[in-house]
């Protein structure tokens, strides 16, 4: 087994690739832009990243050979960068967020596709690759936040699984994790006591 990760050398991000037991890390990119968010593909032999490639570019998606090569550039669109990569379960698509929607294109390269309408954060693949579960972030108008959506693929439809409105606290942005029946997730609560103490006070009629 092996852990994925980017790491800043020389000034540049790249990605590294190490065993999970512990040993030596081999650099899998090197360019002069950053290489970030390492995912790996199904089978463990490809990385998924998102890449500047140059000072001042916008970030696209790349795959490489977990072994190391030259990264193939999956998306071309310019403009917004696309965060996040993610593989499906069947290996075909890259899903990734764009400005603050879910999109996915072919992990061969290809047209880019956009799946949600709603506001987007961190998000997980249903383990059959049929659904994506997302925590939506609140809209502009401050409206929609800190719930769990699911978008089918099947149909496009996006709808609300949790209603989290009234209870105290908030859910985190990261850490969202499913399961074949459930749906885990972190959850932040500010927490308080009141404490009561007594005051000396000076009876000897002196000053300290």
């Amino acid at each position: 087994d092996r852990l994925a990760v980017d790491a800043i050398t020389d000034n540049n991000r790249d990605i590294w690739v190490m065993p999970s037991k512990g040993g030596a890390a081999v650099q899998v990119t090197r360019d002069e832009g950053h290489d970030m968010a390492p995912s790996w593909s199904p089978d463990s032999r490809r990385l998924a990243f998102y890449g500047s490639r140059g000072t001042g570019q916008n970030a696209e998606l790349f795959v490489v050979d977990a072994d190391g090569g030259i990264p193939k550039q999956i998306t071309h669109s310019g403009g917004l960068g696309k965060w996040h990569p993610q593989w499906s379960p069947n290996g075909r698509w890259i899903a990734f967020i764009k400005g603050t929607r879910l999109h996915r294109v072919p992990a061969s390269g290809g047209a880019e596709e956009q799946l949600t309408t709603a506001p987007t954060g961190y998000y997980r693949w249903s383990a059959d690759g049929s659904r994506i579960y997302f925590r939506r972030i609140a809209a502009e108008d401050g409206s929609g936040g800190d719930d769990l959506w699911v978008f089918t693929l099947a149909d496009g439809k996006e709808r609300r699984v949790t209603r989290f409105s009234g209870r105290p606290g908030s859910l985190e942005p990261y850490g969202l994790a499913v399961g074949k029946t459930h749906l885990y997730f972190t959850w932040s609560s500010d927490l308080g006591d009141i404490w009561v103490m007594d005051v000396a006070t000076n009876t000897g009629g002196g000053q300290d």
